[in-house]
């Protein structure tokens, strides 16, 4: 057996068993693949909905603010509201009071959507 020589010539041990470092490898590879494939799993149950949200029952009919025609979230989240029982979204809060002003005209884009 090889002794390695440290300082002062004092012998030192080898400083790997090739065994244990196998060992010790084998195990770290198992740990970091079981971690990685836990990741994954994680991120896979965490994704989104699957189903299409036009499909989903109850999902809102339109892609435009009922106001303005925008695409909804082109202005950022929508501004949603509530209707007599229907819900309204719009693409900035700027076209709540252009809403409010006939609400049923707008009610009523939204309700035939939904009927399609």
């Amino acid at each position: 057996m090889k002794t390695l020589v440290g300082f002062g010539a004092a012998p030192i041990a080898p400083l790997f068993n090739s065994r244990l470092l196998i060992q010790l490898m084998k195990t770290l590879s198992h740990t970091l693949a079981a971690i990685l494939l836990s990741t994954l799993l994680i991120a896979c149950g965490k994704s989104g909905p699957t189903t299409d949200a036009a499909g989903a029952k109850g999902a809102y009919p339109l892609d435009v603010c009922v106001v303005s025609g925008e695409k909804l979230g082109s202005m950022g989240e929508p501004h949603v509201i509530t209707h007599d029982g229907v819900e309204v979204r719009f693409c900035c809060e700027h076209c709540v009071p252009k809403f409010e002003a006939n609400p049923a005209a707008f009610v009523a884009k939204v309700k035939e959507a939904k009927a399609h």
